[in-house]
C-alpha cells in the first residue's frame, strides 16, 4: 500500500538557504514527501528542515550512514551517433541516495522523482500540478498498449 503519491529526492550540501523556497515550489505543485540525504553540510539545515519536519513531509538521512560509495559504476548506454558506450558514474553520493530511496522508500510511493535543489520543475500552462502532468503520461501509455 502506498502513503504518498509522489515524492521527490534530493542529495543536498550547504543548501540550507535555498531548501525551503524549493520544498514550498514542489509542495505547490503536488509533491506530498521529500527524502533527503545529507552529504556532509556545515550550514544551517536541520533548522530550516525544522517546520517542514515536524510537518513530517520530509525525512533527512546522512550520506554517509548509507555505507561506503561505490568504487566503480559503470552505466551504459547510447552516445550523440547512436553506438553503444559505457561509462564512470562519478556521483558516488548521488547513487548511494537513489539506489537507498528506490529499495527503503520506493514501495511507499507510486512516483518517485530525483531532482537536485537547484532544479525546479516547470509545469506548461496545460497542466495544474505535476499529478495532472503524470495523467497524461499514463493515460498516454495505455494507449500505446492497446
Amino acid at each position: 500500500m502506498t502513503r504518498y503519491d509522489l515524492v521527490m529526492t534530493t542529495v543536498l550540501q550547504n543548501e540550507a538557504a535555498f531548501l525551503p523556497e524549493w520544498l514550498e515550489y514542489h509542495l505547490d505543485l503536488g509533491v506530498g514527501h521529500f527524502f533527503l540525504y545529507d552529504d556532509g553540510s556545515t550550514d544551517t539545515l536541520e533548522a530550516s528542515l525544522g517546520p517542514f519536519r515536524e510537518a513530517e513531509l520530509v525525512t533527512l538521512a546522512n550520506v554517509s550512514s548509507l555505507g561506503p560509495p561505490p568504487t566503480h559504476v559503470l552505466t551504459r548506454g547510447w552516445n550523440d551517433k547512436g553506438e553503444p558506450q559505457q561509462r564512470e558514474v562519478i556521483f558516488a553520493p548521488q547513487y548511494l541516495a537513489i539506489r537507498h530511496a528506490t529499495a527503503t522508500h520506493g514501495h511507499l510511493c507510486r512516483w518517485m522523482a530525483f531532482f537536485d535543489v537547484d532544479e525546479f520543475v516547470r509545469l506548461s500552462p496545460r497542466y495544474a500540478s505535476l499529478h495532472s502532468v503524470l495523467a497524461h503520461v499514463l493515460d498516454a501509455a495505455q494507449a500505446t498498449v492497446r
